[in-house]
């Protein structure tokens, strides 16, 4: 029987709103992705609704800890936990990275290459990690004497005993010739460096007058990646202070011996590393 006071007031359904998922395209306008996302999260069958803020929103959810998926061509695939307790909804901004089938603009800085195991087999999953080092704002040292391309050792002054660690990374700044390069320190300092100079890990690119000024880099960023199918992967490292920055990059898989790669790259270009091979531990 139904109750003739309510005879006339229509139905009403009230949900809670458990998580709102937004993902997040750090080099796309406003941050909105482009392509199409699947959202997911583990268990649940109905889709989210999606509002025009671009939140994925899950409405109803019981407690507990729920495996979230977003998936497209464009971006890599994305696999993280969400817990929902509580009445407070949960409220997450999910940073999307780009996979190397999406459109770059024109002037991204970028890193490709390809990690390859023995028998050129796809690294599939190997994890690529560049650390992004930029120099501090005043300068740390000068050159004491020239350095020429090819050079092994720089000699530095203005500098007390051990105010620089031994690995420091060096931006060379020559304003006269316009010229930018970094340069690291060898892992070992010699004994008396204001004598012997500083060995460093690669030899200088170019030639540099006495006097010019030596700035410490500093980490700024760390961008993160994996090799796909095929074993390629890219990296877009945003903005830089400097026409130039320095990259110590890292390469790993179980199993595998780990590889390193210092790499100067300019902004707006592309720089590529190649094949890396990863050999057997």
């Amino acid at each position: 029987m139904s109750d003739p006071s309510m005879k006339g007031i229509p139905e009403s359904f009230v949900s809670r709103v458990a998580a709102a998922i937004r993902p997040v395209d750090g080099l796309s306008p406003g941050g909105v992705p482009i392509g199409s996302l699947t959202v997911t999260l583990s268990g649940v069958e109905r889709p989210p609704i999606r509002n025009r803020g671009g939140w994925y929103v899950f409405p109803d959810l019981p407690d507990g800890t729920y495996t979230l998926h977003i998936q497209s061509g464009l971006y890599r695939d994305v696999q993280q936990q969400v817990n929902v307790a509580g009445l407070e909804p949960v409220a997450l901004d999910v940073k999307l990275q780009p996979a190397c089938s999406y459109p770059f603009p024109g002037h991204a800085t970028l890193l490709r290459g390809l990690v390859q195991l023995p028998a050129q087999k796809p690294a599939v999953g190997a994890f690529v990690e560049a650390e992004v080092l930029q120099p501090e704002s005043a300068y740390t040292a000068s050159l004491g004497e020239p350095a020429g391309a090819g050079d092994t050792v720089l000699k530095l002054g203005g500098l007390s005993a051990g105010s620089i660690p031994p690995g420091s990374v060096l931006l060379l700044k020559d304003s006269n010739a316009g010229r930018l390069e970094y340069v690291r320190l060898a892992s070992v300092l010699p004994a008396d460096p204001a004598k012997d100079g500083y060995n460093l890990t690669e030899p200088v690119r170019y030639p540099h007058i006495a006097g010019t000024p030596a700035y410490a880099a500093k980490p700024v960023n760390t961008i993160t990646a994996s090799a796909d199918g095929r074993g390629e992967f890219v990296l877009a490292l945003g903005s830089l202070s400097l026409p130039k920055a320095f990259v110590a990059m890292s390469f790993a898989l179980d199993g595998f011996q780990h590889i390193h790669r210092d790499i100067q790259c300019e902004e707006g270009r592309t720089t590529s590393l190649g094949v890396l091979t990863l050999l057997s531990i």
